[in-house]
């Protein structure tokens, strides 16, 4: 009797470790809104894809916090979102796992609460620049445009490489 229990014990392990496999991953999604540059990770553990835990980390642009001090905050409609890596079992990156360098130039922004206040201000003073600017930068996506309100602002933001120029 013990013998059977011994060997229908060691049968079950490889059927665990297979379930194990197929039933647990890690995976990462990324998020990008092209209108105002918005990015966020998501990371997740996961037990047959339900979610048992997330976190996550948002990277926010200049051109979504210009947008939210003028008070026409971006909806992100056309985030684009894609799964980067998905760790089977914990343990091997498969299907997909898409390697390579990824946002390394991030948060080289200059732009603080002053800047933000001048933009308020701005707003405050000329409502109608928030609906053009809505118009111009985050739906048609011409980006000069941002550059002229934060120079009509009275706001120099500096940046390594101008992502107001992309």
């Amino acid at each position: 009797m013990k013998r059977k229990k011994v060997i229908m014990a060691a049968a079950s392990l490889p059927m665990l470790a297979v379930l194990w496999f197929v039933a647990v991953d890690r995976s990462w999604f990324v998020h990008d809104c092209p209108d105002c540059g918005y990015e966020s990770d998501v990371t997740q553990y996961r037990v047959f894809t339900f979610p048992v835990h997330e976190s996550i980390r948002e990277f926010h642009s200049d051109i979504q916090k210009v947008a939210t001090d003028l008070g026409v905050p971006c909806k992100h409609l056309n985030t684009k979102s894609w799964h980067k890596h998905r760790w089977w079992g914990l343990c091997f990156c498969r299907s997909p796992c898409i390697n390579g360098t990824y946002r390394l130039s991030f948060g080289n922004s200059s732009y603080n609460q002053s800047d933000s206040n001048k933009v308020a201000m701005l707003a405050a003073n000329e409502p109608a620049i928030a609906t053009e600017f809505s118009r111009r930068v985050l739906e048609q996506h011409d980006f000069t445009f941002m550059r002229e309100v934060l120079d009509k602002a009275g706001v120099r933001v500096s940046y390594p490489d101008d992502p107001v120029s992309r």
